[in-house]
């Protein structure tokens, strides 16, 4: 999978990981606790809520996802989430709230 690629202008909080193989585009915002599992890409311009889990998927640049959600692996963001709910597929779509 290789390294983990942080692009310019990132802001992270506390205690924030971004595991190998993974991407965080240009303007992101991560919040407090936010996990960037392998393989997953996080485009330009999104805001990741406090403790937000991400498993091998895809956020389209612009883009928010809520404090304590779960994106499933393969998952495609093309619209926002909202917090504390779990999304799977492409598209994405809540499965849990």
């Amino acid at each position: 999978m290789g390294t983990a690629h942080v692009s310019s202008s990132v802001t992270a909080g506390r205690h924030c990981l971004v595991q190998y193989g993974a991407t965080v585009g240009h303007d992101t915002m991560m919040a407090s606790c936010v996990t960037v599992f392998p393989g997953a890409n996080v485009s330009g311009s999104v805001v990741l809520g406090e403790g937000r889990r991400w498993a091998a998927a895809r956020v389209l640049q612009g883009r928010f996802v809520g404090a304590g959600a779960f994106v499933g692996a393969g998952a495609v963001v093309t619209k926002d989430v909202a917090e504390g709910v779990v999304v799977v597929g492409n598209p994405a779509r809540e499965l849990l709230r």
